[in-house]
């Protein structure tokens, strides 16, 4: 798991999560530039920059894209869904995530012009249908730092599969690790089963393609010449023009 945490706090804050985490996964936090003891000045392009070069990491180690699950909460949710959209993952997990901070300020501070002050913008509405992932959300319906509206609205920009929970609190980020790790274990085995029977039905449907081409094999041998099929897609029969 590569944990991308929220702006406030560090990663201490996080400790008990980490704990719970590491029961199951083996988990991987960064500190972002500015923050803690690491140098540099905290940035949107920075902070893309500091994901990008933890995936790299993990990539020397020989850990698959698809073997790695990106945890992103609240501002981290912006860093997870950027590097997601770049690259094939096992799953993504967001917790109090938004559309944008421009769309979260413009509610906040709504006296002021933001989109002429705020530079880091963080949109993550303008790459989120390119996330390949299965996405899961966990938001509080009465969040007071990032509105909950905002974690429906990314919600409905990813075209991959999806899953929001909505929690009742006027808390932000306040999850315990044993609720976060039942919901993604669950949301994981959500995604084991339904590949699982799409594999059942495909089997199925070659199964049945095979039966159908036997048949007319039998009912039609002397008529026709089949060509071998043995390569080609379930379904997929062709018949070359009898001879004259």
């Amino acid at each position: 798991m590569l944990y991308f945490h929220g702006n406030a706090g560090n990663l201490m804050g996080r400790s008990d999560r980490f704990e719970r985490f590491a029961t199951q996964y083996g988990v991987l936090a960064i500190s972002y530039r500015g923050y803690a003891k690491s140098s540099g000045k905290p940035s949107q392009d920075g902070f893309f920059q500091d994901a990008d070069s933890a995936f790299e990491f993990l990539k020397s180690k020989n850990i698959p894209s698809k073997d790695i699950i990106l945890f992103g909460e609240s501002i981290g949710s912006a860093v997870a869904v950027n590097l997601a959209s770049k690259h094939d993952f096992g799953a993504v997990i967001l917790e109090a995530p938004f559309s944008s901070i421009l769309a979260v300020a413009e509610q906040t501070y709504w006296f002021l012009p933001v989109s002429l002050i705020l530079k880091d913008r963080f949109e993550s509405d303008k790459i989120a249908s390119q996330v390949s992932a299965p996405v899961l959300i966990m938001h509080a319906n009465k969040d007071t730092i990032v509105p909950f509206e905002e974690g429906r609205k990314l919600y409905q920009l990813f075209n991959s599969r999806k899953k929001f929970i909505a929690i009742e609190g006027d808390f932000h980020i306040a999850l315990t690790g044993d609720y976060l790790m039942k919901q993604i274990n669950d949301f994981l085995q959500e995604k084991i089963t339904k590949e699982k029977m799409i594999e059942i039905a495909s089997q199925k449907t070659r199964n049945y393609a095979k039966r159908q081409l036997t048949w007319f094999r039998h009912q039609f041998s002397s008529h026709l010449v089949f060509q071998d099929v043995s390569s080609i897609s379930p379904g997929v029969l062709i018949a070359p023009p009898t001879p004259s």
